[in-house]
């Protein structure tokens, strides 16, 4: 069972209504609480947010605008989990889709079969959108976005083919001939993963592995790949910069 007082953690007052709503979403989409909970009172998550009763009740009112929570009224009344908008492919892959925020931005979560773990939200629309909907394949969202006086049908295009690149560490910045490690977890996502992932590192030279160690040997700026093949022949690939500083002598 759910310790309500140790669910959530307190956030700094500059990003409030943002962190409450990124923590309760979490929350959500993990599964700690389901369809149907109910989660704590205003009072009770402004003590654990250390936030005011106001900044719950925004953070409330844009999770129920996106279709994550609904708020009861009466003796039973509240904040509760409501149904979000999730779609589950033959793979057992899930999507979940709903609007963020007071300016309505559509957001997605992905979340494969061989992990179980939700990966972080990707805004997919611009300001003004509906609450979402999502077909029952995974395939494709629709929602409509106002923009005054027109009011338009969009659409985003959820499929996916290559591996999801989770817990991906690329360091930021090293000095010359340093151990910097670089590491990847990817997860299938329509087929079984093919080999290793491979690591490119901006100066000529490549590895394979999910943890690697490299060292460069010069100072300059570069482009790190990493690249997640699929026995499908479908790729992944994320890319990151690194700062290497020479090395500082005594």
């Amino acid at each position: 069972m759910i310790d309500p007082s140790s669910t959530f953690s307190r956030i700094t007052p500059t990003r409030a209504s943002s962190d409450v709503i990124a923590q309760i979403r979490t929350a959500i989409l993990s599964g700690r609480f389901r369809p149907g909970d109910r989660l704590p009172t205003e009072r009770e998550l402004a003590q654990q947010f250390g936030v005011s009763r106001v900044t719950v009740r925004d953070a409330l009112r844009a999770l129920e605008a996106g279709g994550l929570v609904r708020v009861k009224v009466g003796g039973q009344g509240g904040p509760y989990v409501a149904e979000p908008d999730i779609a589950l492919d033959s793979y057992g892959n899930a999507i979940a889709i709903w609007t963020s925020g007071a300016n309505g931005v559509v957001q997605s979560a992905m979340r494969p079969a061989a992990s179980g773990r939700w990966q972080r939200p990707v805004d997919i629309s611009t300001a003004g959108a509906s609450k979402p909907l999502v077909s029952n394949d995974t395939t494709l969202s629709v929602w409509n976005r106002s923009s005054a006086p027109r009011v338009a049908v969009e659409a985003s295009d959820l499929t996916r083919g290559g591996p999801v690149l989770q817990n991906l560490r690329i360091p930021k910045k090293g000095t010359v001939r340093a151990r910097l490690t670089f590491s990847v977890t990817p997860a299938p996502w329509s087929a079984p993963l093919a080999g290793e992932p491979l690591w490119r590192f901006g100066d000529g030279r490549s590895t394979q592995g999910r943890r690697v160690v490299h060292r460069y040997l010069r100072p300059g700026s570069f482009r790190v790949g990493i690249t997640s093949r699929d026995a499908d022949g479908d790729t992944t690939t994320a890319t990151q910069r690194v700062r290497v500083l020479r090395r500082v002598t005594g």
